[in-house]
């Protein structure tokens, strides 16, 4: 989460009741920014896995 809307949200915990709809939007936004993200990381770990594997294989190590 950007630091400017870390600040709304932390802003707007400190308000209190009555913002949580505002609250749940940021969150919401977070969400749909962070997935993404999490795809492309799980792309890049599964190469970084499959490389494993291949290096393994090359020396007949085991997984630890």
């Amino acid at each position: 989460m950007p630091l400017p809307e870390i600040r709304r949200y932390t802003g707007l915990v400190r308000l209190g009741v009555g913002t949580e709809a505002e609250r749940l939007a940021l969150m919401r936004v977070h969400r749909e920014r962070a997935l993404p993200q999490i795809a492309q990381l799980t792309r890049c770990l599964d190469l970084v896995n499959y490389k494993v594997g291949v290096h393994e294989d090359a020396i007949g190590a085991a997984a630890p």
